[in-house]
């Protein structure tokens, strides 16, 4: 897996344009472009990059984007109606043209911001035509890589063959990548626990709103915390949100929470791991509560498994 953060050096423009717009936070059709090529020349290094089937693709100008930027809509909102000229940019498509495009895999994908929205400024198209590679963009229409992820991880496609490299454009105001999400992330890189075996499996009822001792097993006494992942289904899909409490062996406790608002469809399903949550080498694990939040229906069944982190997830580079 490769990040990125959006690229604010300022070079000569192939399209004789900025790399910003003036108003507005994204970048130029430019901009796009000589992102596209830093990104590609950092690829070009990697060793699997040979392995990649190549692929032929070219780019044209298919009309212009006019955009009204962010200091636009705040002019006309704080100062009397103020309104500021749109601005254009080329609006570029590019096409595989390979003699069997057919053969091309999903060796590569892509998560991005708004900024790179299929259709929209061809960062994905600029990034084919320079790697000679197929692309496979998998940002959602709003831009929200969180969405983007989770739906990702939990498809069958990624479950059964994973990608060579997945390019992540990180989003720089961070606003979504939350301790919540990252928890889920990890977990479902490996599917949670459906491809390991349990350690633990429960199936539990609450009484009320609180279920103390959701997992609590002596085989787990001598264990780390950031060794293991927590997978629970609730008989009630419509549940988005719980508290959970971890006690450690020498008394202490942390209390977390896990927010499923970025959950694709609603099945129930929790899938997170318990993270590092502490620096001390003999802080073992010891049990772990739930507490339902808001109006969540408490005669609720919970079925969970507990198994361990696999040692090799994703492997990230940054450029």
């Amino acid at each position: 897996m490769i990040s990125y953060w959006g690229l604010i050096r300022s070079f000569p423009s192939p399209l004789g344009e900025t790399f910003y717009f003036k108003r507005d936070p994204r970048w130029t059709s430019s901009g796009a472009q000589q992102t596209a090529e830093l990104v590609a020349s950092s690829i070009r290094q990697l060793p699997l990059f040979q392995k990649l089937p190549e692929q032929t693709f070219t780019t044209h100008v298919q009309g212009w984007l006019k955009i009204n930027g962010t200091l636009n809509h705040q002019a006309l909102a704080s100062c009397d109606g103020l309104h500021y000229p749109l601005e254009y940019t080329p609006h570029f498509i590019t096409k595989n043209t390979s003699i069997n495009p057919a053969e091309a895999s999903d060796d590569i994908m892509l998560i991005g911001s708004r900024q790179s929205v299929k259709n929209r400024f061809n960062f994905d198209g600029f990034l084919q035509q320079a790697l000679a590679r197929k692309i496979s963009n998998r940002t959602t229409i709003d831009g929200d890589s969180s969405v983007a992820w989770m739906n990702l991880l939990v498809s069958a496609p990624f479950q059964h063959r994973p990608p060579a490299l997945i390019l992540w454009e990180l989003p720089y105001e961070q606003r979504h990548l939350t301790a919540s999400l990252l928890r889920q992330l990890i977990a479902q890189a490996n599917n949670g626990c459906e491809s390991s075996t349990p350690l633990e499996h429960s199936e539990k009822t609450f009484q009320g709103k609180k279920l103390e001792d959701l997992v609590f097993t002596n085989r787990l006494l001598k264990t780390n915390p950031s060794d293991l992942i927590v997978d629970l289904k609730l008989s009630d899909p419509a549940i988005d949100q719980l508290l959970f409490t971890i006690w450690y062996s020498d008394g202490g406790k942390s209390d977390f929470q896990i927010r499923k608002n970025t959950q694709p469809d609603k099945t129930g399903r929790f899938s997170f791991v318990l993270g590092n949550s502490s620096t001390l080498p003999q802080r073992f694990f010891v049990a772990l509560d739930l507490s339902l939040m808001g109006s969540a229906n408490s005669n609720m069944k919970v079925s969970t498994n507990v198994c361990r982190l696999p040692n090799k997830l994703l492997q990230k580079t940054e450029i």
